[in-house]
């Protein structure tokens, strides 16, 4: 839809453990960007709501979600169901011995899970914009007042880097699914990854302390729920201009993993107790590690504030009121762990990230003589204290080697904006012309099998293919114009009556030498 019709911009950055949604109006004069920060079941103002869906309706009929579920017990909930998405990652989850009680069985439950939460998103949103809007004292009437379904609205949703094209486009049906971009003036897009959206609104004037000139590269670490996405970028000639310098990319690891990383510390210290096993819930160890008690310390961890260098921490766990063991570490339902023990889940969270992270600035420094200006560390895990403070450590020692691409290298933080950043960076690279970030890198190779005649008006140095034969209109790392769609022309002889054809695409990860030309070769 082109932004000189659109009357809002919506973003939605749908997390694995919070969800949010901000929207801004394209042809307004004051064109601010706006947080949604009331939600059901919250008195307090929230830049996010948590990703939490009920399993089954109140005696009213009515669906809990985000807040309204924080008295639930977990058997009684969805959560950190966004990764699902994922077959493979499903699968992994699924062999994992002592099934957690919120994960669906199949992947059509998954499917239907978000599709619910996302709608409830859609009906919240739906009814709390137009009233802001309404409220908007600098708005033209013409847009205060018109109906939710009549307005032209481009919905934006970001995407983790560790999906692949069949997932994401997966999402994009469930977001219509959800009641996204239904309405006739309403449209659906997938944005940039979180990574890519911090850099765009860390780089913006005003939003951190650093002058960055043309031709700096910005690194880009976001560390959220479920995933870290790493992005490098450069500012190009003009405003507010970034190109990707190489393709995005990331890992499965985020603040999650230290709840399954403390979850099998609890698992290894029943093996040590057996005789607890008889009394306390099969799934005590995951029940644990969900805890509030426990997930305040793990979001504290590091903080001067709340952080304790001795001594014992602890948790109440619900589903194990009155048990007591003293060698199980738990009296009356309080569950006792040490400061190590809370510092081990998070290094060992930390040496995934560290090792990807690595291998990327590897790549960087040996094959592309990059030079790395800022690095930008953002999202729920990337604010946390001990997070920071260890990944800044571990930068620095880098910069040390030789011929290191971040020596001298600025680190830049968002741990005011944690929340923010994606879904603020989500419009702001919409609200110039050209889009912020103008250029990308493609993540994998895109390609099409040709079925009656051969496409015409490739990319230039692509040969047209015989019948059944692979053409490659995008390869790993091609850039692509943010403004400029990758087209082709293919001719088809259609039947009389024949409005549809169907069009084969495949896609391949990586760089690769040896692109098959036919099937058969893969």
């Amino acid at each position: 839809m082109s932004s000189a019709r659109l009357d809002l911009r919506v973003a939605v950055d749908f997390g694995t453990t919070y969800t949010g949604v901000s929207f801004d109006t394209p042809n307004e004069e004051n064109n601010e960007i706006q947080i949604i920060n009331k939600w059901p079941g919250e008195e307090g103002a929230e830049d996010k709501v948590p990703t939490v869906l009920a399993k089954d309706d109140d005696i009213n009929g009515d669906i809990k979600w985000g807040f309204s579920c924080k008295d639930l017990p977990d058997d009684k909930k969805w959560k950190l169901f966004k990764l699902l998405l994922d077959p493979a990652f499903l699968r992994r989850r699924l062999q994992n011995k002592g099934h957690d009680p919120w994960t669906p069985r199949k992947l059509s439950e998954v499917h239907d899970v978000v599709v619910r939460f996302l709608h409830q998103v859609y009906l919240h949103i739906s009814s709390a914009i137009p009233r802001l809007l309404q409220k908007a004292h600098s708005l033209r009437s013409g847009l205060k007042f018109k109906r939710w379904d009549s307005m032209n609205i481009e919905f934006i949703f970001s995407t983790p880097t560790t999906w692949s094209p069949p997932v994401s486009q997966c999402f994009r049906n469930l977001v219509a699914r959800a009641g996204f971009g239904n309405e006739e003036n309403h449209s659906i897009g997938l944005g940039l990854t979180e990574a890519e959206a911090a850099a765009v609104f860390i780089c913006q004037p005003g939003n951190s302390n650093a002058k960055i000139r043309d031709k700096n590269v910005i690194l880009s670490i976001d560390a959220g729920g479920g995933t870290t996405d790493l992005a490098f970028v450069r500012r190009m000639k003009g405003y507010f201009n970034l190109e990707e310098v190489r393709p995005v990319s990331g890992i499965g690891v985020g603040s999650t993993k230290i709840d399954w990383e403390f979850a099998e510390l609890i698992k290894a210290r029943m093996n040590e107790n057996p005789v607890v096993k008889s009394t306390l819930p099969k799934n005590f160890a995951l029940i644990a590690s969900q805890s509030p008690g426990f997930q305040t310390m793990k979001e504290n961890f590091g903080s001067k504030d709340w952080d304790q260098i001795s001594g014992e921490y602890f948790t109440q766990v619900a589903e194990a009121e009155r048990y007591t063991h003293a060698d199980f570490k738990i009296k009356e339902g309080r569950l006792t762990f040490t400061r190590a023990e809370l510092k081990r889940c998070f290094d060992k969270t930390l040496e995934l990230i560290k090792t990807h992270l690595q291998d990327l600035l590897n790549e960087a420094q040996n094959h592309e003589g990059m030079k790395v200006d800022y690095i930008v560390i953002s999202g729920g895990l990337g604010s946390s204290d001990y997070v920071l403070e260890q990944l800044k450590e571990y930068i620095a020692t880098k910069a040390k080697e030789r011929n290191s691409c971040v020596t001298g290298s600025t680190i830049l933080t968002a741990k005011s904006h944690a929340r923010k950043v994606v879904i603020h960076g989500l419009l702001s690279d919409r609200q110039s012309k050209h889009h912020a970030l103008r250029e990308y890198l493609a993540r994998a190779n895109y390609g099409i099998v040709p079925r009656r005649a051969s496409p015409r008006g490739l990319l230039a140095g692509m040969s047209t293919s015989a019948e059944g034969n692979y053409a490659w209109p995008v390869k790993y790392r091609d850039t692509i114009k943010a403004c400029k769609p990758v087209t082709i022309k293919i001719t088809r002889k259609l039947e009389p009556g024949q409005q549809r054809w169907t069009e084969e695409i495949v896609w391949l990860n990586g760089e690769r030498n040896d692109l098959p030309n036919r099937s058969s070769q893969g």
